[in-house]
């Protein structure tokens, strides 16, 4: 019995919807903290040497050190073998339009573990110094420093402890969340990856079938091989 070309040249593999990936990275995050997450995962190193950057960003950013953050934070990334580019961009958490706030809830913080004035009584000098701290460029270390000192002791050490202690709790709960959404995912992105790949080599294959039988001359005048 003779076949037909119809019959016997193999059917083109209808598209599969299903095989199609249609959430893109991070689409389960608010909109504004996708960047963020994208520069994240393209960062060298694995999840932990990344969300070590980001813990160690956050603990020194919290720290009455501002002025020579950035090099604490490349110091401590390099003895933690943490991201050096993630743990200094993390300092920027403070700024000037952060540091007045953060210096007052760190002080606040600092003096339910070592006496102090309250907070009322010395609200003028750390919002002052915080003002001067924030008028000074990032490279005017002398002058920033100064700024910080000049609160004086009975400021300083509270200041410097609940900035640690808060530091430290954050930057737990940052390692946590990072180490978690980059594993997420670069996991999603490996799958996409394998995914892509084997459509692509299904798709390939059923070309090569399709042009193989369409040059087979026994196939195209319908007569058994």
């Amino acid at each position: 019995m003779l076949s037909s070309p119809e019959q016997t040249a193999p059917r083109a593999i209808a598209p599969q919807p299903h095989l199609r990936e249609t959430r893109t990275r991070g689409r389960w995050l608010p909109k504004r903290l996708r960047p963020a997450l994208e520069w994240l995962v393209r960062q060298r190193g694995s999840p932990q040497e990344i969300a070590r950057g980001v813990a160690v960003g956050i603990f020194v950013a919290l720290t009455p050190t501002v002025g020579f953050q950035i090099a604490i934070a490349a110091c401590l990334a390099t003895l933690f073998n943490a991201n050096r580019s993630v743990a200094i961009l993390g300092v920027w958490i403070t700024n000037p339009f952060t540091v007045a706030p953060i210096f007052a809830f760190t002080y606040a913080l600092g003096i339910g573990f070592w006496p102090g004035p309250t907070l009322s009584d010395v609200g003028a000098t750390v919002s002052r110094a915080a003002d001067q701290v924030a008028v000074h460029e990032v490279w005017e270390f002398d002058a920033q420093l100064q700024a910080i000192m000049h609160m004086g002791a009975d400021i300083l050490v509270p200041l410097t402890i609940g900035g640690a202690v808060a530091g430290a709790v954050c930057a737990a709960l940052g390692y946590a969340a990072t180490i978690a959404l980059v594993r997420r995912a670069r996991r999603g992105k490996s799958g996409r990856v394998v995914r892509t790949a084997k459509r692509r080599a299904k798709h390939a294959a059923t070309r090569a079938i399709a042009k193989t039988a369409g040059n087979d001359p026994a196939l195209r005048a319908g007569t058994p091989a």
